[in-house]
């Protein structure tokens, strides 16, 4: 935010309480949305038409985080914005190269946002790949395999 003054954020689902303190910051002002939590069927007709540059994904490395889905990359990927994630699970294990971004310090942070706002073509080259990734990993028939190998142990 400090490198873009014309850059804004739209939060969307659980903010903890001192996290959207710090957002409160005077030179955010008017400049982060916050929307919170909502139900399923508005938030599917809210992110079907969210017009943005990147998607962010930032998630503690922790046992609880560990059993969470990738499902914000999924839903980046279907509504056509990057993904950039933090370097755990669930993310690390789907976000494959060139198919988002997996992030572990600062740096590494502001460099994957910065990409994402500056380059148009590299956003898309994103998008196209992490659809391809989507597809191969999440459609219903590699679903179904999957289970069915689990369940029937083949």
């Amino acid at each position: 935010m400090a490198k873009r003054a014309n850059l804004r954020m739209v939060i969307l689902g659980f903010l903890p309480t001192l996290v959207r303190e710090s957002l409160e910051k005077p030179n955010w002002k008017g400049r982060v949305e916050y929307l919170g939590t909502m139900a399923p069927e508005a938030y599917f007709r809210l992110i079907k038409h969210v017009r943005a540059d990147v998607g962010l994904a930032p998630l503690l490395d922790n046992h609880f985080n560990q059993g969470k889905s990738a499902i914000k990359w999924i839903e980046n990927t279907a509504i056509g914005i990057p993904t950039v994630a933090s370097n755990c699970s669930p993310y690390a294990e789907v976000i494959e190269e060139g198919s988002g971004f997996l992030c572990t310090g600062t740096e590494e942070w502001e460099k994957a946002i910065l990409t994402c706002l500056d380059d148009k073509r590299e956003r898309q080259e994103i998008v196209n790949t992490s659809r391809i990734c989507v597809s191969r990993r999440f459609d219903i028939k590699s679903v179904a395999r999957t289970w069915r190998n689990l369940l029937l142990g083949e």
